[in-house]
């Protein structure tokens, strides 16, 4: 997720200097780590505001099966509970 994955770091700066060097008074390649800086800001936030979404959802999951359990457990325990019930009365 994100604009400036390890792929794209990698090849802007391998790329730039195998084909220029670092350039004049390194200006070049110092000018790609700084375009590369705040691409991987931009990409940072980027999945911060990713992660903050999906992990939404996965707790709503959770919950929702935590609910369907709990109503399994109840059904069960009524259900328990109604046979004993019956023992007792001598049904």
């Amino acid at each position: 997720v994100g604009i400036a994955q390890r792929a794209e770091r990698i090849l802007g700066l391998g790329v730039a200097s195998v084909l220029f060097g670092a350039g004049p008074r390194a200006l070049l390649l110092e000018g790609i780590v700084a375009l590369l800086a705040i691409a991987s800001l931009i990409t940072v936030v980027q999945r911060f505001v990713y992660v903050h979404q999906h992990a939404g959802r996965v707790d709503d999951a959770l919950h929702a099966e935590e609910d369907k359990q709990a109503v399994e457990v109840k059904h069960t325990a009524d259900r328990k509970h109604a046979s004993f019930d019956s023992l007792a009365k001598g049904q």
